[in-house]
Formats: structure tokens, C-alpha cells, sequence
């Protein structure tokens, strides 16, 4: 939410969610994205790219009007759901979007690289996980906080650092996943 607020606040990339977005139909642009016929999932982030090109100055964050949907209450649907969203991204690597997908997976595979190397005593890896760790954590800080300027009604993670620990292992598993997976579960249905 945060770095979609960041990124639409500055036109600097553009990221949405289709189920709190809204453009008026007569906008829509006449060749519509090519992209989403080929993923599970994008729709949204192809369609408000589409639009961001043809209408810069339209594009707007209302952090007055959120929407909350309702979170997934099995683990295999939720995997499922991340690995679809997750397999667009090869497609939305390109120009400023790069950036915000490449960072924060090599960022967490770094904290994961130095993690092994701990295991096998190397010396500098010991002080190079802790300042990753510690640079990190001033990071997710900072984006939880923006978070909470952007959606004002978002309530406060009890598990933050939990999930801060957590988050590399997830972050970088999705992405393989999302990589070796070819079809996905979705809404009672199987889409490739």
C-alpha cells in the first residue's frame, strides 16, 4: 500500500489493486493491455499502466476511500493467491518498475545469503547480517508508517517483527514458486 502510495503520489511506477480501484468507463483506452490475456493475474497493474501512460495527470491515490476485502483462511488458497499475483512480474520487469521488484527480493536474498554464511563462520558475515538486519528493519518501519499515512484505518501489525523475520523466506519463496508454477488454483477454478 505504501510504496503504491509512494510510486502514484510521485508518477514514479504504478501499481493498483483491483478491488479498490475505480476509472470512469469512457476512459478506457482503446487498445486495451495485451498482457492480461496471457497471466492469471495483472489485470489491474497492466490496465492502470495503460492508463498512466495516456493520462498521467488522472491517475490519483484517495486514501479516503480504502477498501478492506477479507483475508484468505487457508494457507494452500493463500499461497495460491501469492503465486498468482507474483506471476506477472516477469512481464512487469521492465523501466522504473524494475527497481521495485528487483530491490526488495535481492535485499531478502541477501539477508538469507548472509544467514547461510553465518552457519559457516565467516567472519565478516556476522556483522554484514546485522547491519542488513538492523538497515532493514529501519526500512519496514518506515513503510508500515507510511502504510498508516496512506490507509489511515489500517490497523496495527501485533506481529510485525514476526513478520519481518519471516518476510525473506516468504518473499523469495513466492518468487520461485511463481516461477516453476504454471497453473493456479483461483476462485474454484484451475487458470494457467
Amino acid at each position: 500500500i505504501a510504496v503504491t502510495h509512494a510510486g502514484i503520489v510521485n508518477k514514479s511506477w504504478y501499481l493498483a489493486n483491483g478491488a479498490n480501484m475505480a476509472y470512469r468507463k469512457t476512459k478506457l483506452p482503446a487498445q486495451l493491455y495485451e498482457e492480461a490475456g496471457q497471466y492469471a493475474s495483472g489485470d489491474d497493474v497492466f490496465l492502470i499502466n495503460e492508463f498512466a501512460k495516456q493520462y498521467p495527470d488522472h491517475i490519483r491515490y484517495e486514501k479516503t476511500t480504502a477498501v478492506t476485502t477479507q483475508s484468505l483462511s487457508e494457507f494452500k488458497a493463500f499461497l495460491d493467491q501469492r503465486m498468482r499475483w507474483a506471476g506477472k512480474n516477469k512481464l512487469l520487469i521492465k523501466g522504473k518498475m524494475k527497481n521495485i521488484l528487483l530491490i526488495p527480493g535481492l535485499l531478502n536474498a541477501w539477508v538469507i545469503l548472509l544467514l547461510i554464511l553465518c552457519f559457516f563462520s565467516i567472519p565478516w558475515s556476522i556483522i554484514s547480517l546485522s547491519i542488513t538486519i538492523l538497515l532493514k528493519y529501519c526500512m519496514d518501519i518506515s513503510l508500515h508508517k507510511s502504510m498508516h499515512e496512506a490507509v489511515p484505518s489500517a490497523t496495527t501489525s501485533s506481529y510485525l517483527f514476526l513478520s519481518f523475520l519471516f518476510y525473506p523466506f516468504y518473499l523469495n519463496g513466492i518468487a520461485i514458486a511463481s516461477l516453476v508454477t504454471k497453473r493456479h488454483n483461483w476462485k474454484g477454478r484451475t487458470v494457467a
